[in-house]
């Protein structure tokens, strides 16, 4: 299939099955593993844990993910540049929601409360890319420290980019 991400669901009553896509395979998780809620049960939280799902689904990581990226380069553009202005777009974003919800980055635990949330799953990664692009985060202080609070965690460290086998650093 070769598509990333990418689960693969094992049931012995019927084929297995892959799913695809990060909204579609956090969903599934949420749904199937209640007592480690990814979207909350609030629909007020649902929807504030889905404004920061969407603002990296829609708004960063498409725009700056490697075809588009390849596009920009083809077209004499400077990819690396282009990057660093979708993700400070999409971190000024993210960094507004976070004053708006805490009174100061040190109250910042997670994007929405003081559990992990598919916001999360979703902002963290972003910042992964942030680095390899060289974007100064030091603007983007309650997104630093809600980087801090998940690395803490080993479910974040483990699926850090410099984890992962396949990844060329």
């Amino acid at each position: 299939m070769k598509q990333v991400p990418a689960l693969k669901i094992e049931d012995s009553n019927q084929p297995d099955q892959i799913l695809t896509q990060s909204v579609a395979i956090c969903t599934y998780l949420d749904q199937v593993h209640p007592e480690n809620p990814l979207l909350g049960s609030c629909p007020l939280k649902r929807a504030r844990i889905m404004e920061f799902v969407e603002i990296v689904n829609s708004g960063i990581h498409p725009i700056q993910n490697l075809p588009i990226l390849n596009a920009v380069e083809k077209l004499k553009g400077d990819k690396v540049k282009w990057a660093q202005d979708v993700i400070v777009k999409g971190f000024e974003t993210l960094e507004s929601k976070l004053k708006w919800t805490y009174t100061n980055p040190e109250s910042v635990k997670f994007c929405c409360g003081d559990t992990v949330t598919m916001a999360d799953v979703f902002v963290i990664p972003q910042m992964f890319n942030a680095d390899r692009f060289k974007v100064d985060m030091s603007r983007f202080p309650f997104l630093n420290t809600l980087r801090t609070n998940c690395m803490k965690l080993e479910s974040f460290s483990l699926a850090a980019p410099n984890k992962q086998p396949d990844t060329k650093l």
